[in-house]
């Protein structure tokens, strides 16, 4: 497992040096994201799509991909006049949604914010509560499992250090203004 990194940057050197085109065929994301300059995403034998690792990151173009390609939790949304709301909030409507359409929104684990106790006076952001549920320690980071009041889930990614205890409630804030949303496993643009 050492030795992955070192030959997955060897080859790319030899690749650049070579300059030759080359198709790899892989399952494992961290080898795609770090070897590929663009990135084919089939489900099966079907092209989802092809971009580079960013593009295919931030703005997946289906359900599929954004599930695939690292990690994404998926909440319920309905169109509300103004906004899209959620269990963790309201978010920017897009202007192709029509009033009271139900929608997913995605929600990566680096965008979710935790605070202990109530919200920040000066905050004008919309916090949702939550109840810790798990924990794993990744070595600088910790993933926090949190359910939310409604019964829905997202995870968190901390650091290795903060106080994050089980059976803890938090408030729950999302940076992300505008998420990227799907509605029938599409994503609206």
């Amino acid at each position: 497992a050492d030795l992955q990194p070192k030959m997955r940057a060897e080859l790319k050197l030899i690749l650049k040096r070579l300059n030759c085109t080359t198709v790899f065929v892989t399952h494992d994301q961290e080898e795609a994201f770090e070897l590929a300059e663009r990135i084919a995403v089939l489900n099966v034998g079907r092209l989802e799509q092809l971009d580079s690792p960013e593009v295919l990151y931030s703005e997946p173009a289906t359900r599929f991909v954004a599930d695939f390609i690292g990690h994404a939790d998926f909440l319920i949304g309905r169109v509300r006049e103004n906004c899209i709301e959620t269990a963790i909030g309201c978010f920017e409507k897009l202007a192709t949604l029509s009033q009271g359409a139900l929608v997913h929104v995605m929600i990566r684990p680096e965008e979710v914010e935790l605070f202990e106790g109530s919200e920040p006076a000066n905050s004008r952001a919309v916090f949702s509560e939550g109840l810790i549920v798990s924990r794993r320690y990744r070595g600088g980071v910790q993933v926090i499992t949190v359910r939310l009041s409604s019964g829905e889930v997202v995870h968190s990614l901390q650091p290795a250090g903060a106080h994050c205890p089980l059976a803890a409630r938090v408030r729950v804030r999302v940076k992300a203004k505008t998420p990227v949303i799907f509605r029938d496993g599409a994503r609206v643009a």
